[in-house]
């Protein structure tokens, strides 16, 4: 009597996540709107950013759209705008007393500059969008005026377009919900792990619980492992080892090894999927690993840390290791 084969168990596809907005960068504005900034402003693409950036990947998992509108020449007259599907957050953030109304969308305010820069942030339905405009210098219209329009049309486009698409579903992962870099650091005492290296204690930059302008730090639904290690013994004060751990970010990695301008040395982590250290031209270091579906980057503030490669496979093993007790 023949055995059957015993199927070969199969990995589950890696699938990228795709924006929660049922509108492109070219629909959900009329460009005379945006041609009020200046009348030369195109559409410009601002994907793939390369290499990505942590943020960057933890807004598109979190299926924000992000547009950027530019002049040939690339002067100061630029507008972007970044819209999310968490109304939730952006309410909280835009029901603010120290910046007038726009009287646009479900609650809204806005500032212009001086010198014309704006900004402005809106709440519609589902959505929140944010408005960043560097320089109003080729209008008729007051600055306000011109934010005002743009978001009045931005409004209209997404209620014509209906509520947001499903959200992204990230791959299960030990490092989702985010905990504080204090926490992180008592699991993983990087003064053992990297000594003489850095200190024990972590410094939080952003994390969960973090809410601001969308164009400037995080959500909650955005929020990611951003801590700092201050360096006990390094060359030039104030050196930091910097971790970010993206939660379900192992779809990046394709993008991580094609970089241009990118030179990677492969690094031997065991309990990760891939690690490398990388530079680009600047000089400028890093090391990136997938661990447990997540992207995990590791960086320091210089590259005069002696050993720093070696150190940082180190640390890569410590944090596989924290991740597979778990």
């Amino acid at each position: 009597m023949s055995s059957q084969p015993t199927p070969t168990p199969t990995s589950a596809a890696i699938v990228a996540p795709t924006s929660r907005i049922p509108l492109g960068c070219a629909t959900i504005v009329d460009q005379p709107a945006i041609a009020a900034v200046e009348s030369t402003l195109t559409l410009t693409p601002t994907d793939p950013i390369s290499p990505p950036y942590t943020r960057q990947v933890m807004r598109e998992q979190a299926g924000n759209l992000n547009c950027y509108w530019d002049t040939p020449d690339q002067r100061t007259d630029s507008a972007s705008l970044t819209v999310s599907a968490d109304a939730r957050a952006g309410l909280a953030l835009t029901n603010r007393t120290d910046a007038p109304s726009l009287g646009v969308g479900d609650a809204s305010w806005a500032y212009c500059g001086p010198k014309g820069g704006c900004a402005a942030s809106v709440v519609a339905g589902d959505y929140w969008f944010d408005i960043q405009i560097g320089q109003i210098s080729n209008s008729k219209l007051a600055p306000v005026d011109v934010v005002r329009a743009i978001a009045e049309s931005v409004v209209s486009h997404l209620a014509a377009a209906g509520p947001a698409l499903p959200a992204w579903q990230p791959p299960a992962t030990m490092w989702s919900p985010v905990v504080s870099c204090k926490d992180l650091g008592a699991a993983v005492p990087m003064s053992d792990v990297m000594a003489p290296g850095p200190a024990s204690s972590a410094d939080q930059w952003n994390g969960p619980g973090d809410e601001s302008p969308i164009n400037n730090w995080t959500t909650r639904s955005e929020a990611f492992y951003n801590c700092a290690w201050d360096w006990t013994n390094a060359p030039v004060n104030q050196d930091m080892l910097i971790v970010q751990i993206v939660p379900g970010g192992e779809w990046v990695l394709p993008e991580l090894e094609s970089s241009p301008g990118v030179t990677s040395t492969p690094m031997t982590v065991p309990g990760a999927t891939a690690a490398a250290y990388r530079c680009d031209g600047y000089p400028r270091c890093w090391a990136d690993a997938i661990i447990d579906h997540s992207w995990v980057q590791l960086s320091g503030t210089s590259n005069n840390i002696p050993g720093i490669q070696e150190k940082m496979a180190k640390a890569f093993t410590a944090l596989a290791a924290y991740a597979a007790s778990k």
